[in-house]
């Protein structure tokens, strides 16, 4: 029986495992593609984002159901002033008002943290600042969460507790991803995708292809 010369055979017929690893390889060392650092910090601070929409959500519609605290308030402050009795249905119209100003302006901002989380993970010029204002509110969501315990605001009084304790499971879960956050934005490797939009065209940018005397 004759055996083959094994330098006659193909190195790696049908391009099999080898060249599957190879293309993995490269998928890995893609500059363009995060760190494993960066997915895990993009996902925390989605989680919080998403946590803190639903807080508000919950804030909002209880305000809404029960806004006898406003209502309250808006009365000793219309007393204090010394000013003409301001009819009852103008005191539901302006606490009503100012509970929908007030949740268009959270959901605003919370749509303003989303689109800084969006130039993080795209890498844009502001991504370096919009990591610092990530981390800002993300050190506020901890210090939210170390208090809910402490504070219960004077509305909830007539909401049901399930709501109120689903409204503070929801706040805890976002400051345990704000900590997550925290922890992960202190790495290198997230120091390092933040800051490579500068290192590409920002201040100091160097031309290596200039001539050399």
């Amino acid at each position: 029986m004759t055996v083959p010369n094994p330098g006659m055979l193909p190195a790696n017929p049908g391009g099999g495992p080898a060249q599957a690893r190879t293309g993995a390889g490269r998928k890995l060392n893609d500059p363009n593609q995060p760190p494993e650092t960066v997915r895990y910090l993009l996902f925390a601070w989605v989680v919080m984002l998403g946590g803190e929409l639903v807080h508000q959500l919950f804030s909002i519609a209880m305000a809404f159901l029960n806004p006898s605290a406003l209502m309250e308030s808006a009365r000793e402050a219309n007393k204090t002033v010394g000013g003409d009795a301001v009819p009852d249905d103008q005191i539901s119209l302006i606490v009503y008002a100012s509970i929908t100003l007030m949740g268009l302006f959270m959901l605003a901002f919370v749509l303003f943290l989303a689109a800084a989380l969006n130039a993080v993970a795209r890498q844009k010029k502001w991504a370096d600042n919009a990591v610092r204002l990530l981390m800002v509110f993300s050190a506020f969501f901890v210090l939210r969460m170390i208090t809910v315990f402490l504070v219960v605001g004077a509305s909830t009084n007539d909401i049901p507790t399930a709501v109120v304790a689903l409204d503070g499971v929801i706040q805890i879960i976002t400051g345990v991803a704000a900590v997550c956050g925290l922890i992960f934005a202190s790495q290198d490797d997230a120091k390092k995708w933040s800051a490579k939009q500068d290192a590409k065209g920002g201040r100091g940018n160097h031309n290596d292809s200039s001539p050399v005397a």
